[in-house]
């Protein structure tokens, strides 16, 4: 059995309970960054447009033009000519097999990330396409796809459903 140690004073106290808060003020703007412009290629008509606030990840729909989806896939390198079968050798060539094998229309086993299109690139595009409900014809034609290196917030559309592509006016943060 344990004896109590009396050799310590103790004493009772009333509690309070009550909330704590601490509050600064500070001047400063809250925001998403600098907005950068965000071209659609290709040729077509603006058939949607995002929202003014919209964050649009990889594999996403970015816009619409003749009625077809523009998606954002990753990649540090501007969409520049059509990929197929009869490019050359390239590095956004590398970049979209990556995004490919990323977002699910193929397996790292059956897509190798290179700077080469194969029969494999052409079945991973034609699954996207068929996802997509875009024309499936194993092709990535200028203006169906943007690459950026993160995922967007549209900060600006100036642009007007109707216009050309090229004038539809997205600024990203």
């Amino acid at each position: 059995s344990t004896t109590p140690d009396t050799s310590v004073a103790t004493s009772f106290a009333t509690a309070e309970r009550r909330d704590l808060t601490q509050r600064t003020d500070l001047d400063g703007m809250v925001g998403h960054g600098e907005s950068d412009p965000l071209s659609l290629a290709g040729q077509g008509t603006i058939t949607r447009l995002p929202g003014i606030g919209t964050v649009v990840g990889f594999g996403e729909v970015l816009a619409e033009v003749d009625g077809s989806p523009v998606l954002l896939l990753e990649g540090d390198r501007p969409a520049w000519r059509a990929l197929d079968a009869r490019s050359d050798d390239g590095e956004d060539i590398r970049q979209l097999e990556a995004s490919l094998v990323a977002l699910g229309y193929a397996s790292a086993d059956e897509v190798e990330v290179d700077d080469e299109w194969d029969f494999a690139t052409t079945a991973a595009v034609k699954r996207l396409q068929q996802w997509w409900s875009m024309p499936v014809d194993g092709r990535i034609d200028l203006g169906e796809v943007v690459f950026r290196p993160e995922r967007v917030r549209i900060a600006v559309v100036e642009g007007h459903l109707g216009d050309a592509a090229s004038a539809a006016g997205i600024s990203v943060t």
